[in-house]
Formats: C-alpha cells, sequence, structure tokens
C-alpha cells in the first residue's frame, strides 16, 4: 500500500492496518510517518467515529496499535463524563435539561450517560409543577372574569326592568268592555241576514266561525268590528250553531294570545217542516194521453211533486206557478203529464211532499186497447214471380202491432192520413218474394191489439217449373277471343235454377221472370284449344248444355325435337320451334352445364363434357302460356370395377420387399427352351402398368 500510494492519501483505516500488519517492506522512517498520520487522523475523529473504528476492528485487540487507541478513547470517555456531570449540576430550567438530554442522547450507543435518565425525570418534574402553576392560575383569572360578568348582568337587568316597565304603560292596551249589539242570531226559516258590531277598546279581535253549511256567508270587518250572518231558507228542522269572539289586549299592535276574553253568540233557525198540505186525491186521463193542472198549497218551506217509481215512464209532473201569501209559504200549480196508454187501463200514483207531510195522488188511465180495427183487404192471391201489394188499417186502439208469419212477406208503413173518426188511419205497401219452392204456399199478416186481432191470409203459387228451353246449345269462339259475348235465348215457367261452368267461361243473366237470355263470355286463351260446358237445371230436375268451343293460342306451338342423349364429350344440337301467331319464344335452362340460344325459328342446345355420373336436365321453351320441354340426358363416368378407380393394373409378379411386397408388370428371367435370358411381360395390362379394361383412366362411360 505504502509503494503505491502517498502517506498523505492514506486513509485512518489504510494507516492502522499499515501498522498492525509489520509490512517487512516499510522502513523506520517511514512507520514514523504512519503513525503521526494516524495519530492527525485519529484525533480529527468524532467521539462516535472513534467508537464506530473500535467496534470495527475488535478483531485486533491485542494488538499493540488497537491497545493504545483504546486507551486514548477511554481518557476521551473520562472527560465526556466530567463534562457530562457538570452540564447536570449546571441545568436549571426546563430548556437547559431539553438541551442536555438531546445532547447526549445523541451520543448512545458510543456513550452510555450516567445522568441521562435523572435529567428526565428532572424535566418531568418541572413541566408538571409548571403545568399546575398554570391551570391555577387560569382557575383565578376565570373567576375574577365570572364576577365581572355578573355584576354586568346585574346592572343590564336592573336598566332593562326599569325601561320595560316605562314601554309597558306606554304601548299596552286593554280590552276594557267586551260585548255584542246582538246577543244571539234568531233567524226565520225564510232565511235572511243579520249584522252585530262588537264592542271593545281592544285593538285585535278574532272570530270563530262554524263550519256549518246552512250559514251561507258568514263576514267579520276587522275594521268596523262588525259580524255578518247570512242563512239560506231551512227545508228541515230547526237548526243552532254558534260562533266564539275573542278579544285580546295588545302592546304596541301585537295581540297578547293568551289573556284574551271570550264571548259565544248562538245562531238559531225556525224550522221550515210544513203543519198544513192541501191537495187533490184523485185525477183521470184518456188512453190517448193529456196535460192538466192541479193546485197545491203548504207552509213548509220544501215542496217537491214527483210520480211513485213503478209509473215514472209514463207520467210526469212539475210545478208551473208558485206564489207566496202570508198563510203558505207555496200556493202552487202543479202540471201532471200522462203519456199514452198502448195497453191495458193503469193506475198511478203522484207523491207531493212538504217538509215532514207527504200525500199521494191518484191517477187513473184508461185502457189504449182496441174496440176496433178496419182492414181494406181481406186476403192476397200472389203471383209465384212475387208482387208489391198495398192495404189500410183504421182503428181507435193507441198502438197496435203489424205482424207477418213468414220471411217472405215484407210489410212497410207509407202514409198516415188524418181521420177524426179514427185514432189511426194508415196506409201500408206489402212485398212478396218469389216462390222458389216446389210447392204452394201460404201466409198471414195479423194486426193486434191487446186480446183483439184481425188477419189478412195469403196464398201463393208454387214455383216449380214444367218446361226448360236453351237456343243455341253449341257456341263456337274466335281463335283467342276474349272479349266477344254470346247471347243464348232462356226460357222456363221456374222460379229457380242454377248454372255451373268452368272457370274460363263469365255468364251473366239477363232473365226477367223465365224469359230472357244467358250472355256467355270466354276468357282470352293463351293455351290450346278448349272446350267448356254451360249445364243450366231447373228446380224440377230437367238440364239444358251449352258447349262452348275455344281455339288456342298459339295455335300450332311445337319442336323439331322434344328429346337429346349427347355423349361424355357433349356438344350442340338444333331444334326448330314454331307457331301459327310469330310470337316471342323465350328460352331457360335448369342446369349450369346445359346453355341455350335462340336465331330466328332455330334454337341451338350447347351441353359441356361430362367427367363425373351420368346426369339429365330439361329447356323449357314458352310461347305465350304455352310452355314445351326438351329433355337432355347425357352419358358419364364411374369408377372402374377392376382398379376401383386408380387405373392402375393390379395382376403381375408379386415381389416380396421390407415392406410386405408390390406386383410388377415386366421382369427377367432365362428361358429354358432357348436357353436365353428374355423379358416377361404381364399378360394382362402388357407391360405398361395400366388397367386395360379403363386404359388407365380409372373410370368408365356409363350410358344414361
Amino acid at each position: 500500500m505504502i509503494r503505491f500510494k502517498q502517506i498523505d492519501e492514506l486513509t485512518i483505516g489504510e494507516c492502522f492496518e499499515s501498522l498492525v500488519g509489520n509490512q517487512s517492506n516499510a522502513n523506520a522512517a517511514q512507520s514514523v510517518e504512519i503513525v503521526s498520520k494516524f495519530r492527525e487522523l485519529w484525533g480529527n475523529m468524532s467521539f462516535e467515529d472513534q467508537f464506530r473504528f473500535l467496534e470495527h476492528y475488535k478483531s485486533y485487540k491485542e494488538n499493540d496499535v488497537y491497545i493504545e487507541i483504546k486507551e486514548l478513547f477511554c481518557l476521551r470517555t473520562e472527560e465526556i463524563r466530567k463534562k457530562e456531570q457538570a452540564d447536570y449540576e449546571f441545568c436549571e430550567q426546563i430548556e437547559d435539561y431539553s438541551d442536555f438530554i438531546n445532547t447526549y442522547s445523541s451520543m448512545l450507543p458510543a456513550y452510555q450517560p450516567l445522568f441521562l435518565e435523572k435529567a428526565k425525570q428532572r424535566k418531568g418534574q418541572l413541566e408538571e409543577t409548571l403545568e399546575r402553576e398554570k391551570r391555577e392560575r387560569e382557575k383565578r383569572e376565570k373567576e375574577e372574569h365570572h364576577k365581572r360578568i355578573k355584576l354586568s348582568l346585574l346592572i343590564t337587568l336592573a336598566f332593562i326592568i326599569v325601561a320595560g316597565l316605562i314601554v309597558f304603560f306606554i304601548g299596552y292596551q286593554p280590552v276594557g268592555d267586551f260585548s255584542l249589539s246582538e246577543k244571539n242570531f234568531v233567524f226565520e226559516k225564510e232565511g235572511g241576514v243579520k249584522v252585530a258590531i262588537i264592542k271593545t277598546k281592544a285593538d285585535y279581535v278574532k272570530v270563530l266561525f262554524s263550519e256549518d253549511s246552512w250559514i251561507v256567508r258568514k263576514e267579520f270587518d276587522k275594521d268596523n268590528k262588525t259580524i255578518t250572518i247570512e242563512v239560506d231558507q231551512n227545508e228541515g228542522k230547526e237548526q243552532n250553531t254558534t260562533l266564539t269572539v275573542i278579544a285580546y289586549p295588545s302592546f304596541f299592535g301585537n295581540p297578547w294570545r293568551d289573556y284574551g276574553k271570550k264571548l259565544t253568540v248562538i245562531i238559531t233557525q225556525k224550522s221550515g217542516y210544513a203543519s198544513l198540505l192541501e191537495v187533490e186525491e184523485n185525477i183521470s186521463f184518456s188512453q190517448y194521453g193529456e196535460r192538466k193542472n192541479i193546485p197545491v198549497k203548504t207552509n213548509g218551506v220544501l215542496l217537491s211533486i214527483k210520480p211513485a217509481k213503478d209509473c215514472e215512464r209514463w207520467l210526469h209532473c212539475s210545478i208551473k206557478e208558485d206564489n207566496h201569501d202570508g198563510i203558505y209559504y207555496h200556493d202552487a200549480i202543479c202540471e201532471i203529464v200522462a203519456e199514452e196508454n198502448p195497453n191495458d187501463k193503469r193506475i198511478g200514483k203522484i207523491i207531493v211532499e212538504s217538509g215532514g207531510l207527504s200525500k199521494e195522488v191518484i191517477v187513473n188511465q184508461l185502457s189504449g186497447y182496441a174496440n176496433m180495427i178496419v182492414t181494406s183487404q181481406d186476403s192476397f192471391s200472389v203471383s209465384k214471380w212475387g208482387e208489391i201489394g198495398s192495404f189500410n188499417i183504421k182503428s181507435d186502439a193507441v198502438s197496435y202491432q203489424v205482424t207477418a208469419n213468414k220471411s217472405w212477406i215484407h210489410i212497410y208503413e207509407i202514409e198516415r192520413n188524418n181521420n177524426k173518426d179514427y185514432h189511426h188511419d194508415i196506409n201500408y205497401r206489402v212485398v212478396f218474394d218469389k216462390n222458389n219452392e216446389l210447392v204452394n204456399r201460404d201466409g198471414q199478416i195479423a194486426i193486434t191489439s191487446g186480446e183483439k186481432t184481425e188477419a189478412i191470409m195469403i196464398t201463393q203459387a208454387s214455383g216449380r217449373a214444367t218446361t226448360l228451353t236453351v237456343n243455341p246449345k253449341t257456341v263456337t269462339c274466335k281463335k283467342g277471343d276474349g272479349y266477344e259475348s254470346f247471347n243464348v235465348s232462356f226460357s222456363t215457367d221456374g222460379t229457380s235454377w242454377t248454372i255451373t261452368k268452368p272457370d274460363w267461361i263469365h255468364v251473366k243473366e239477363q232473365i226477367t221472370q223465365g224469359k230472357g237470355f244467358i250472355e256467355i263470355t270466354p276468357k282470352y286463351n293463351y293455351s290450346g284449344e278448349q272446350t267448356g260446358r254451360v249445364v243450366i237445371a231447373s228446380n224440377n230436375g230437367n238440364e239444358q248444355v251449352i258447349v262452348v268451343k275455344q281455339p288456342g293460342e298459339p295455335y300450332d306451338f311445337k319442336l323439331s325435337s322434344s328429346a337429346w342423349i349427347p355423349g361424355v364429350s357433349g356438344g350442340s344440337k338444333s331444334v326448330t320451334a314454331s307457331n301459327d301467331g310469330g310470337y316471342y319464344i323465350s328460352i331457360n335452362t335448369n342446369r349450369d352445364w346445359l346453355s341455350a340460344k335462340k336465331n330466328g325459328k332455330t334454337i341451338t342446345i350447347t351441353c359441356e363434357r361430362n367427367e363425373s355420373e351420368p346426369r339429365a336436365g330439361k329447356v323449357t321453351v314458352k310461347c305465350r302460356n304455352t310452355t314445351r320441354t326438351i329433355v337432355v340426358k347425357q352419358d358419364g363416368y364411374k369408377d372402374c370395377d377392376d382398379c376401383h378407380g386408380d387405373g392402375k393394373c393390379h395382376v403381375g409378379k408379386f415381389v416380396p420387399d421390407i415392406w410386405g411386397g408390390h406386383y410388377v408388370h415386366s421382369w427377367p428371367d432365362y428361358d429354358l427352351y432357348l436357353q436365353c435370358p428374355v423379358t416377361r411381360y404381364c399378360r394382362h395390362c402388357g407391360g405398361d402398368g395400366k388397367c386395360p379394361k379403363c386404359k388407365g383412366r380409372g373410370k368408365k362411360v356409363v350410358a344414361y
């Protein structure tokens, strides 16, 4: 280390290691310089660094150098201990003890102070003493502060009491005398308005009204201190309620609600019930309905007149006039209306009520049933084709019913006549339907009122047919015509018949009472010639047949060929299409490998080569609504049965090898007869190794 490094550059550790190592190559002069350098560095180290140095090199504790510096460290420790004792004895204040504790605590663990714990205890005692003195001082200050506050409060309270008494005598307003101009409110049954004045010196008055609905107006005028009460007429028993008036003393306009005076006032309204009710007890009405007036008198406030529930439908009543006088609260004229009575005589009731009184008025009404019914017709004889007739009915009944007992008879009211001798004089129209039945039939029109009935008898001849003729019986249309109509004459004496036909024939009837014609119109024909039958059957089972013939369109649409069978190699084929109208021809194919195109009347069909199984497709040729089809069937291939699709010969000479062996189709050999080497060949494939049946293709041609 000395050889390569200057002594001034050595650290204390390097110096120590050099001294304890007794290096052979160090001369005496160098050793002196190292010792001098070491002592210089040791003297500059802090106490804590010296302690750490000794701890680091304690493995050299038997070495003289280490023993020497250990003694120096002990001398320094003794000096620190003396200083510690002096510092401890110097401490008086808490701050002194804090500095002492911080100084000697930082020297641990190099130095173990003797007075550290004593300093901590003494500091704690001083802090506790100071805290106790502080609390006692704060307590004394707080007690003095409270005394000052109490004195201030007593002075302030005395001032407030004096000022309050002065203000009270200035701003206080008492209630004084308290009364109402009306001790109680008493109303007659007719109702009315009353006003009471509140007498008091109080500035603030409150009125509490009840919630009774019979008091229609409750008002309190604060400025004038008046109470207004209004009640409506009383229709029932006596009514009572109260109101409360409260007057409050005030202080500068603010009421003292806990010291108010109360007055309770009784409000009374006399009963409105009746003690007198006068009305007629019986009244009669005619069956045609009418209006009548009856007088009603009562001293009750309430008056009602109504029909009993079981006669509300035909009886109606109302108060028409109503007067008041000193005796009667109501002196009324009541109108009673009775509606027409379409039934037997009837009795009803009118109930008149006023307060607690009630009386019944018995109402009698005559029967509305007919005493007389007169008809202008006793009977009708109706044609089998049906017809329209009329008749008149005269009757004194309030109402009657006109009904037919058969659905083929229809009755309509057409006119009402004024006739002073009859309540009803009405004209009717009657419509009779055609008779499609095969027998004669009869019916009846009944006019009924109560138990009285008049009848009009009706007979109608049978609608059965005895004849049925049509002409002509054969209709031939033009080629492709969809607009021409043909009339076929028709005649029958029956009232009903049926027509059946195919969908392409439209039929319209122009027939009145079995005479007329049938219009036949065929639809446009886009296909070949067609024939239809229009069958007309009468209700007696007889039939007539009209034969309808219609040429087709196109007239002679045809193809020169309807099938083609190409080989596996495919190819093309031409087919000629013709039709008499020269209409447009469309072509479609149903397979991707099959195509077709048209040039004039020639259709060229092209089929692609087939490398798979036999297949089939078709070419569709359409002209208008007529379709022709060319079927295409093409030969194909399937796997060879001999080689199973690989195209190889599976016959020859078997040569074993490490994989099991294989066939060879040519091999060397020695011919004993020729006495020379020869080459042998497979008799099946001739030596080329290909399947002779499919020629190595693995497939063979198969016809569809």
